[in-house]
């Protein structure tokens, strides 16, 4: 009850919040005659505007004038025009001449703007691949800009959006929500209403897909409010529409009709087909829930009728479902059991290409854009180090030789530098190396997730992609870190092993067992236990038959100390060494891992540190191997 009534007073608000947004008339022919040289001052009157006469006019004028400039921004308003039309290819072919005059007449203002339009249509259309490729093209430009100005500004906040309705896409829903709260306050920065529409409902679809209705709901009046601000009449449907669909969720049918109502009038004005046929589809399974049985099957059918003709894959699938549950109502049960078959028929189709789409979208925005280029990033790291070492080197040499009285203490100070230098040294290498994940490994994860799309195990398929995807960020986001708690780091173990046992044929079972200490108050290098799960993975439960267990104690030995046991219930270690020489294995972590926890924690290579326990039955039959690592407790401050 709380929530409803700040709803009521949200909407109150609105009146007053929108009265005062009168715009004088924008007067086309003297700004393209003065050829007026800021995108934001033409743009923005146009844009509210939504006529498209005004917008032809703007063409024609800028063309007869050679104004560059006032041309792009009409082609990309008729671009958007179309693309709510949902006639995209149109929409395509003028955006691509907005880009192609904008690159001829090297104005960056317009190339950044017509990406983001192309991203955007390719993303109505669902090819989310081709949609991030213009986004981040966009971003990438934009980065490069030294002295931004509003324009630019807002249209990196448009390609971060973006980037979050591909999470949102992918069902990356806590990630989409983080890039919508980015590009918020891009917005706010220059105090775009537009913009902080776009992003409070975007912000409040997040929320719905994570079934935190409140917060969505609150989200989208947040929306309205900045919508009613700026009197854009697509906004404000768009906000009608999401409100109403959150009130049907909760079942307050009445309120939900109400809004999707007022969303309608507004659809039918502007011509939106995509909203129009989601409107459609909403006010027919809500006047259903009504018992309004007559009016629902006369929604539904505008709702088929214009999905078909725009090829609304998602929606024809939603709008078949809620016809099945209106014949099963009617009694009619062959009715209803013929559209459960074709919603199937439409969602398989729509899903089969979808995850095709979103496993090349995986490929392209985890490996190319964040693994190739944080790699980039980590060697020009490397590169600058060695140069300030090696001027240094010489600074001390020429201050030896001109100073003799203190040659000893010079060289003190060279030492204990080149020692640090090769401490940053060392780090570096580490990090390249945890950035860049066994190729092997990637290779048959992709393959195994591959298997499942093309047997159309689609829930599988997206499961393990983003399980998958979890992984790399995870590999990746550890990689930026000299410590991470140990917290983190039984994510990563979790994720590797959820992708590993794709591969193998017996399940394995995973056994976490913590006593008497928090994980995420221990703080250990990152990607440590890594290499002992997969050595117990590979060399212990592979060769083996049956029940296969890996097992994970975390207890404190010490005040001070803290332990790790890693258990498997394998071949033990004698028969693994045989079946490594057959088969031509070569491990390096455990020497690698050693190593690591010398230097990280500035202790000797001892057995006291890392420990091998060969477990045997009453019969001295090996059955299993325990690693048992001991490590100082740092604590976060």
């Amino acid at each position: 009850m709380r929530i409803f009534i700040s709803y009521l007073l949200l909407l109150i608000s609105f009146c007053a919040y929108g009265q005062e947004n009168e715009r004088e008339d924008f007067d086309i022919k003297f700004h393209v005659e003065q050829k007026t040289d800021d995108f934001n001052t033409v743009f923005a009157p146009l844009y509210y505007e939504k006529d498209t006469l005004r917008f032809q006019e703007l063409l024609q004028l800028s063309k007869s004038n050679d104004y560059a400039i006032g041309e792009i921004i009409a082609l990309n308003l008729l671009g958007t025009y179309y693309r709510d039309q949902a006639q995209y290819f149109k929409s395509v072919e003028l955006h691509n001449q907005a880009l192609n005059l904008a690159k001829d007449k090297n104005l960056t203002d317009g190339v950044l703007y017509s990406n983001n339009m192309l991203g955007v249509v390719f993303r109505r259309m669902d090819d989310v691949q081709k949609g991030l490729r213009y986004h981040f093209k966009a971003l990438e430009i934009a980065e490069e800009v030294e002295d931004k100005n509003d324009f630019t500004i807002r249209n990196t906040a448009i390609a971060v959006n973006g980037i979050g309705n591909s999470y949102l896409i992918l069902q990356e829903y806590e990630s989409a929500k983080n890039q919508f709260r980015r590009s918020f306050e891009i917005e706010k920065s220059i105090n775009n209403h537009l913009g902080l529409a776009i992003n409070y409902q975007n912000i409040g679809y997040s929320f719905e897909k994570l079934n935190q209705l409140d917060s969505a709901q609150l989200n989208y009046f947040q929306s309205l409010k900045e919508n009613s601000f700026i009197n854009n009449d697509i906004g404000k449907m768009i906000c009608y529409n999401s409100i109403g669909r959150v009130f049907l969720l909760k079942e307050n049918y009445k309120e939900a009709l109400d809004f999707l109502d007022r969303a309608e009038v507004i659809a039918e004005e502007t011509g939106d087909s995509f909203y129009t046929a989601t409107i459609y589809y909403l006010k027919g399974l809500t006047l259903l829930n009504l018992d309004r049985k007559k009016d629902s099957k006369s929604y539904l059918s505008k709702s088929v009728e214009l999905s078909t003709k725009h090829n609304l894959k998602s929606n024809l699938s939603e709008t078949y479902n809620a016809f099945a549950t209106y014949y099963e109502r009617i009694g009619d049960y062959q009715e209803a059991l013929k559209y459960v078959r074709k919603s199937k028929e439409v969602e398989a189709d729509y899903l089969n290409e979808n995850n095709l789409r979103i496993k090349n979208n995986l490929e392209i925005s985890y490996e190319t854009e964040l693994k190739a280029n944080q790699i980039l990033n980590l060697k020009k790291e490397k590169s600058q180090i060695i140069e300030e070492a090696s001027k240094k080197q010489r600074t001390i040499l020429f201050l030896i030789l001109l100073l003799a009285v203190l040659a000893l203490l010079g060289m003190l100070f060279y030492q204990r530098d080149k020692l640090r230098k090769e401490k940053q040294l060392l780090e570096l290498e580490q990090k390249v190396l945890r950035a860049q994940m066994n190729p092997h490994f990637t290779f048959n994860a992709l393959n195994s997730i591959k298997t499942y799309i093309i047997s159309q195990d689609t829930e599988e398929a997206v499961k393990y992609l983003n399980k998958f995807a979890k992984l790399i960020r995870g590999v990746l986001y550890s990689s930026e870190k000299k410590v991470v708690s140990l917290e983190e780091e039984l994510e990563t173990v979790e994720s590797y092993l959820s992708i590993e046992r794709l591969r193998f044929i017996d399940p394995i079972e995973y056994q976490l067992d913590i006593k008497d200490i928090d994980p995420a108050d221990v703080e250990i290098p990152p990607l440590l236990l890594q290499p002992f799960i997969e050595n117990a993975l590979w060399h212990g439960l592979a060769p083996k038959k049956g029940e296969k267990i890996i097992r994970l104690e975390i207890f404190k030995q010490s005040k001070n100390i803290v332990c790790l046991n890693i258990i498997d219930n394998g071949v033990g270690r004698r028969n693994s060494k045989s079946s490594e020489k057959e088969k031509g294995y070569k491990s390096l972590g455990v020497a690698i891992s050693r190593k690591r926890l010398s230097n990280h924690f500035n202790i000797k290579n001892d057995d006291s540190t890392l420990m091998f326990t060969d477990l045997k039955d009453e019969n001295n039959n090996a059955t299993g191997t325990k690693v048992t690592i001991c490590i100082p407790i740092h604590s976060h401050d």
